[in-house]
């Protein structure tokens, strides 16, 4: 996990879970520590692979969650081969991931940039993504858009993010485990990733069409995402 790319309060969680006991501590202290206990143990990764995920994997996850939320046409992660190099006026495909609309206005040109709904897609120069990037970072962290480039995922060190924001797309597989531990360890990290929205939208369909009835697992969705589900009954 890259840590540089995580606020404090987000790496205070992660020490907390890794059990690591800390006072009053600035960032760049609390990675140290982070680091010192090694790489990410199973804590971190919570739904169990059975492979390493391209990010073009990663990418189709996220799109086909996204897709099954608004009619508008599919969209793939392109599998061609890229050059490593972005020039910073080339264009790069911005697929929104809030619902409902988003703007982005870059402090940098005044360029305004819309996405009207979820799955809506955007043309930005990979210039204004550097700018986003650095003044503000949660557009990307917290994403409200996803990349659809690989290079500039590579280049923003993304990966780990759209991993956590592609367990949306496997939400069923984990509710029906019944492993209140794992779905509540799931649930957080789509809190953290700003993904809430988007799994409530999803959760919503799956009671209404029966796919979510275990009254343990209902009532645990409805605490960690503070909502209620007790309008969505399921279809009979």
């Amino acid at each position: 996990m890259d840590y540089t790319t995580l606020e404090l309060d987000e790496l205070k969680e992660i020490a907390k879970e890794k059990g690591l006991k800390f006072g009053k501590i600035g960032k760049d202290k609390l990675i140290e520590k982070l680091m010192e206990l090694g790489t990410d143990s199973a804590n971190d990764n919570v739904t169990e692979k059975d492979e390493e995920k391209s990010t073009s994997d990663i990418l189709n996850l996220i799109n086909e969650s996204v897709d099954s939320l608004t009619s508008d046409v599919t969209v793939k992660a392109s599998s061609r081969k890229q050059e490593e190099t972005i020039s910073s006026d080339e264009e790069i495909a911005v697929r929104s991931v809030t619902l409902g609309g988003t703007t982005w206005v870059s402090p940098k040109t005044n360029a305004h940039y819309r996405w009207n709904e979820i799955g809506a897609v955007e043309y930005i120069p990979f210039g204004e993504l550097v700018t986003m990037n650095n003044t503000k970072r949660n557009f990307l962290f917290k994403p409200m858009v996803i990349l659809l480039d690989e290079r500039a995922i590579k280049y923003f060190r993304l990966q780990d993010t759209y991993e956590k924001v592609a367990q949306i797309h496997n939400l069923k597989n984990i509710f029906d485990t019944g492993d209140l531990t794992k779905v509540s360890k799931v649930l957080d990290t789509i809190v953290r990733v700003n993904m809430r929205d988007v799994a409530i939208s999803k959760i919503r369909d799956m009671r209404r069409t029966g796919e979510l009835t275990n009254i343990d697992i209902i009532k645990l969705v409805e605490s960690r995402l503070c909502f209620d589900l007790s309008e969505d009954n399921a279809s009979k």
